[in-house]
């Protein structure tokens, strides 16, 4: 873990991670099988998800807290363009400054 990322964008990947191929495989399994999937298939693909996602975090570390960190950005946007169109705007967040502040690196990475 870098001294830069936060250590909650980790845990937030890890969910992302396991929801997304969780709910891939629910999806698959409801169209092509037509079956509900059971508790402990959703349940073994939300582990599985979160293995693969830090799994894939070793091998492109910078490439994967990119991308988690614009999901969060669009998902923040989105937040604060949703409260203002309500009348209830939200202020910043700290996850657009993260975004704000990437740098581009070259060279060799650091592992």
């Amino acid at each position: 873990m870098s001294t830069e990322t936060p250590s909650y964008l980790y845990w937030v990947g890890g969910g992302l991670g396991a929801v997304t191929l969780s709910a891939v495989s629910a999806t698959v399994m409801w169209f092509a099988e037509k079956k509900i999937p059971s508790v402990k298939t959703i349940g073994r693909d939300l582990i599985l998800g979160a293995i693969l996602f830090f799994l894939l975090l070793q091998l492109l570390p910078e490439s994967t807290m990119s991308l988690v960190t614009s999901i969060l950005a669009v998902a923040t946007a989105q937040n604060e363009i949703v409260g203002s169109f309500y009348g209830n705007p939200t202020p910043g967040n700290p996850i657009s400054a993260i975004v704000e502040d990437m740098e581009l690196r070259l060279g060799v990475p650091n592992f």
